[in-house]
């Protein structure tokens, strides 16, 4: 159901191009969207005739919305959250509303790790306080730190930076920083690799917060599933 919902917009956009190959921005090479993104090209060029996918790394969520809002990508990849405020013209994308962007699916969900060294006093959320984190990939991981930290109450108490996770969980290892706040699917063999040598420790939410009107639904202990991809185009004319 999900491939025969892409393919039909996929094909329409494939009768305009000059040259037949439409371009997927993704994120970064070492990102499970990348990769996921690379196999649905692979899968969709084996059986297309007229058109081809080709599946580009790139700065992430943001980048894409501007690149295909632009006409500068085929397709592009992002949180849903990202294509909110990129269209409203909302956070990030505040007085600059990327309008030509219309949804065309949506890919699976995502998880938000949070962790901190094993080696740290910090076991909650409110441990964050006075600590500095890095939001590691693209801009959902900021957008939903950003919401957890806010309903802790704790945003402007947290020096919270944007930054590339790998770095980051160097940075973590050396005890450079506090935390890191990372949106992957699973497995992710980095943190299965950091848990085996002792240089990771999940930080649990706490099911009972009730923080500006929180229940017990909206945090899982551990991590926090965050809304599906999405893939995304230009419309037409």
């Amino acid at each position: 159901m999900l491939f025969a919902f892409l393919l039909q917009p996929l094909c329409v956009a494939a009768t305009r191009g000059a040259d037949h190959r439409y371009s997927i921005h993704t994120s970064g090479l070492n990102s499970s969207v990348y990769v996921n993104m690379l196999y649905f090209a692979n899968l969709v060029n084996q059986y297309a005739t007229d058109f081809t996918l080709v599946t580009l790394p790139s700065e992430g969520g943001p980048s894409n919305m501007i690149s295909v809002n632009d006409g500068r990508a085929s397709f592009g990849t992002s949180t849903a959250e990202s294509v909110k405020e990129a269209y409203d013209g909302t956070g990030e994308f505040q007085g600059r509303a990327q309008r030509r962007i219309r949804h065309v699916a949506s890919f699976g969900f995502s998880l938000m790790f949070i962790y901190a060294h094993p080696d740290s006093n910090i076991q909650s959320i409110s441990d964050l306080k006075g600590r500095k984190i890095v939001y590691g990939g693209g801009t959902g991981s900021a957008l939903l730190g950003k919401q957890i930290l806010d309903v802790y109450g704790i945003t402007s108490d947290v020096t919270a930076v944007r930054g590339d996770t790998d770095k980051a969980r160097d940075a973590l290892e050396k005890k450079e920083i506090d935390a890191v706040f990372s949106i992957a699917r699973l497995p992710v063999p980095a943190y299965s690799e950091m848990v085996k040598r002792q240089t990771l420790k999940i930080i649990p939410l706490e099911i009972s917060c009730d923080r500006r009107g929180a229940t017990d639904s909206t945090f899982t202990p551990n991590i926090a599933a965050t809304s599906p991809e999405r893939l995304f185009v230009t419309p037409r004319a």
